[in-house]
């Protein structure tokens, strides 16, 4: 689900999303637990051909895996936690 609404004057948009993911099985029948997500961006203009973006992805530094595949010597494979990205976006 994704909610995104002007929040002027500091940016010209914010946005927060929430992704969930049920539980899955690994390849050896164990389940990896599901877990919900919360990501939140915001958008300003710099310029008429230039946007900066700066985001906080999984805001709430939820610890969750995704299962491993055949190739993997992990039977879950844990991701990242709360990470930050800022975001250049150049229109031609």
């Amino acid at each position: 689900m994704r909610v995104s609404a002007p929040f002027r004057p500091l940016f010209s948009h914010v946005a927060l999303d929430v992704r969930g993911v049920s539980g899955r099985r690994d390849l050896d029948g164990g389940v990896i637990h599901g877990f919900i997500l919360g990501n939140a961006t915001a958008t300003t203009p710099v310029n008429k051909k230039l946007d900066l973006e700066l985001g906080v992805y999984n805001f709430l530094n939820r610890p969750y895996a995704d299962p491993g595949a055949e190739e993997h010597l992990q039977r879950a494979i844990e991701q990242d936690g709360r990470t930050f990205r800022v975001r250049v976006i150049v229109r031609f």
